[in-house]
């Protein structure tokens, strides 16, 4: 799911997955599979609009949380992950250049 990791959930990322997987639905578990993948990815990207993006790797989201607890440091707050939330959205505007919904 390489295109996942780059690009993450945004609104047309279902339709974008299954036209990357269709070469691949070759039986019926394939078939199957491809459908789960596909159904997955809309769920996530559900209500993101046009220019809107999630991170779809919990590689980006740890980086994120990493960042967040720099910030936090850097400032002399308390470094608690549970604050962390709250800021994913700013974060992954400045890190990826992306809106995220809030």
């Amino acid at each position: 799911m390489a295109y996942l990791r780059i690009s993450g959930y945004h609104a047309t990322a279902a339709g974008e997955v299954k036209s990357r997987l269709a070469s691949l639905r070759t039986s019926d578990s394939t078939r199957m599979m491809i459908d789960q993948i596909v159904e997955l990815v809309r769920e996530q990207s559900e209500g993101l609009e046009v220019g809107q993006s999630y991170p779809a790797s919990t590689e980006i989201l740890e980086s994120l949380i990493g960042k967040g607890k720099q910030m936090q440091f850097q400032n002399r707050c308390n470094s608690r992950t549970d604050a962390i939330p709250e800021q994913l959205p700013e974060l992954h505007k400045n890190a990826c250049g992306n809106e995220c919904r809030g």
